[in-house]
């Protein structure tokens, strides 16, 4: 006997550890606001996230750096 499973949305975060380059002479708070409060896009990642995957079967799980966690429930 099988049970129909009714399905909803969610949004779930997932923190991940990605390096990206910036100059030498930059202290936290300029990183910060560089990926943060300016014009750059968090986009500009894909392409690690992609180059971390390829070198690990598929897999992301070690970049993650911690649980991921339910953001909002739409339903």
């Amino acid at each position: 006997m099988s049970k129909n499973i009714s399905w909803r949305t969610v949004t779930i975060r997932f923190p991940i550890d990605v390096e990206i380059e910036v100059p030498k002479d930059w202290d936290k708070d300029m990183i910060e606001f560089h990926v943060n409060e300016s014009s750059w896009c968090v986009g500009n990642i894909l392409p690690k996230l992609q180059e971390y995957a390829d070198k690990n079967n598929g897999c992301l799980c070690h970049r993650v750096n911690e649980w991921a966690t339910l953001v909002t429930d739409e339903n």
